[in-house]
Formats: C-alpha cells, sequence, structure tokens
C-alpha cells in the first residue's frame, strides 16, 4: 500500500479513485516525482500506468509534474510514451497522469544481462534518434535520456518515457513556455550523470545537442556493455571533460570503423559539432545502405522505412508488402500522429 498526501486515503489493490472510474489493479515502481500504478477503466476494461504526484505542497515540484504531461503530448511520435491527459483526483486531492501501460523490461534492465548486437543495437538508437528528432522539432530538449527512461511496447517498439525535467527552448517560448525555462535555471544539474554531456555540467547550456550525446553513451553501452566513462560521479564527470571519448573498437573490434565513427561524433565534447537528432537517424540509415559494413539483418532499417531513398543507383522504395514480411518490430519513420489521446468515459 502506498500512502496517498494530504489524506488518510490508500492505493491498494480494488481501490478505485476519480469518481471510481479507475480500478488499482497493481503497482509498477516509484519515481522521485511519485509512484505509478496499474489501473483498469471500469467502463471500458482499458488497463492504464497512472502517475501520482508524491508532493503536492511543493509547487515547483506540481510544476515539473505538469510539464511532463505537457511536453511529452507536444511530441507526435509513436516513439514517445502516449500521455492520456493530466487530471486533479477530487476525492483524494491529488494529481495524476494518465498514460499507455508498456509491459515490458527498461533497456537498463536488457542491459544487465550483457551488450546487444550491432543490429538491435543500431534499430534502438534509430528509433531514439526518431524520438528525439519529433521532440526537437517543437523545442523539447528531454534533459535526462538513459536505459530506464527507454520501454518498449507490446510489438517491440521502443518508447522514450520520463519529460519530468524536459526544457523547451525559449526562442519563441509562450508564457508557458518561459514558466519552464525559469524552473530549469536554477544553476543545478539536472539529469544522470554517467549520460550527461561535458556542457551540463560546465557551461549548463543544455540544449538538443546534449541529449544527442546522452543517445551516443547510450548506443555505446549497447554495443560495449559498459557506457565510455564509467565510476562514481565524480570519476565520470572528471574522465569527461579530461578525455576524449574512447574508440568503441578498443572494447569490441569487430565493430565497423563507420559505426565507430558515428560513435565518436556523438560524443564530441564540443554541442556544435555533434550531428542533429535528424542527421543522427540519417547517418544510421546510411550505414544501413551499404553492403560491405551492414550486419545481419540491419537492412531492415532501410526497408522499413518509407520515406527512405537508399544511396547509390540500387535505390529501391520498399512498399508495404515487405514491410509485412519483415515484420512489425522494425522501424518506421513515417509521420507520427499526435500523441495525446482522450480517454472514454
Amino acid at each position: 500500500m502506498w500512502p496517498l498526501p494530504d489524506t488518510n486515503s490508500e492505493f491498494q489493490i480494488g481501490h478505485r479513485i476519480d469518481r471510481g472510474q479507475f480500478e488499482i489493479i497493481g503497482r509498477l515502481g516509484e519515481g522521485a516525482m511519485g509512484a505509478v500504478f496499474l489501473v483498469r477503466h471500469v467502463n471500458t476494461g482499458t488497463e492504464y500506468a497512472l502517475k501520482v504526484l508524491k508532493n503536492e505542497k511543493d509547487p515547483e515540484t506540481l510544476e515539473r509534474f505538469r510539464r511532463e504531461a505537457d511536453t511529452a503530448g507536444r511530441i507526435a511520435s509513436h516513439h514517445v510514451v502516449t500521455i492520456h491527459g493530466i487530471y486533479e483526483c477530487p476525492e483524494e486531492h491529488v494529481h495524476y497522469i494518465v498514460m499507455e501501460r508498456l509491459r515490458g523490461e527498461n533497456l537498463e534492465q536488457i542491459l544487465k544481462r550483457g551488450p546487444l548486437s550491432h543490429e538491435v543495437a543500431l534499430r534502438y538508437a534509430h528509433e531514439m534518434a526518431t524520438a528525439l528528432e519529433a521532440a526537437h522539432a517543437v523545442g523539447v530538449v528531454h534533459r535526462d535520456l538513459k536505459p530506464a527512461n527507454i520501454m518498449f511496447a507490446d510489438n517491440g517498439m521502443l518508447k522514450i518515457l520520463d519529460f519530468g525535467i524536459a526544457k523547451l527552448n525559449e526562442e519563441g517560448a509562450d508564457d508557458n513556455s518561459k514558466t519552464i525555462a525559469k524552473l530549469t535555471r536554477r544553476g543545478l544539474i539536472l539529469g544522470t550523470p554517467r549520460y550527461l554531456s561535458p556542457e551540463a555540467t560546465t557551461t549548463g547550456k543544455v540544449a538538443a545537442p546534449a541529449d544527442v550525446y546522452a543517445l551516443g553513451t547510450i548506443l555505446f553501452e549497447m554495443i560495449a556493455g559498459a557506457p565510455p566513462f564509467d565510476g562514481n560521479m565524480m570519476q565520470i564527470l572528471q574522465a569527461r571533460m579530461s578525455q576524449p571519448p574512447p574508440s568503441i573498437r578498443a572494447r569490441v573490434p569487430d565493430v565497423p570503423p563507420a559505426l565507430d565513427a558515428l560513435i565518436t561524433s556523438l560524443l564530441n565534447k564540443d554541442p556544435a559539432a555533434r550531428p542533429t537528432a535528424r542527421q543522427t537517424r540519417e547517418q544510421i540509415e546510411a550505414y544501413a545502405s551499404a553492403p560491405q559494413t551492414l550486419p545481419l539483418g540491419l537492412g531492415a532499417l532501410r526497408d522499413a522505412n518509407p520515406t527512405y531513398v537508399a544511396l547509390g543507383a540500387a535505390a529501391i522504395l520498399f512498399v508495404l508488402i515487405s514491410m509485412c514480411a519483415i515484420g512489425s518490430s522494425l522501424i518506421s519513420t513515417q509521420n507520427d500522429t499526435p500523441i495525446i489521446t482522450p480517454l472514454s468515459h
């Protein structure tokens, strides 16, 4: 059981909340801002993940909680967890976010069993880059991309979640995004040290390239079994600032030079020198189009992308029938539909 803040109520199996429309059927976990429960809509039978805010009294925490729903809702990508909305539970006086339920493991749990094949790692990196491209297009910077924030839908599709410390760029910012900027301009290091970009710990100016750096760190870890810099927080930060990023071929000799070069570019200390999320996605697709460096099965990235034009005279755009033959677990970068969907009452 988990006590609700400022009430004598408790979330427990069978408890119904919000005028009885949701029934608690399990607990999925707990994070810094709130606990996540498995709920069933009593009218439709649909299962959702319901994230409940812990500390309602702290205005900044509540604003961050609202921002998690708002920022994720701005991003039109199938590779970002679907947020159905943020609500206030009247009888318990708590706020909660209703989102899609993801049943599988997160990437952190998967990596505990060891490194991934080049093919799988690149497929995951491609889906992460696709999600970041969509986020950056609407001015959203995640700022805490890490394996624990990456999960998978029932069909195997990668999903990025937890936009609780995301930041919106201030160019053309509306009143809401200006409030967000104020919340994140506190001189604090936000994020997970292992995946923080060098600029996040020096200038504190975190923009879209910081997400790309985190993606490069995760890609390195997926293939090598460990991130490029490891140790305690101070060791990681010192190594990141004083040492060049290690070549992944020094740890995994069979990594092709082209893939090594891609990872190195993502880990460039200069944020202006890193590729954008879109360029990263395109480079992975271009890498997949080169047969001489193509890991077994990686051509699926190219074949399943309906907008991708393969390089060279042999360029072919595969139609839906080829996608069906490959399987639903492969990548699509077609235009994604909006992520916020209404609940049925």
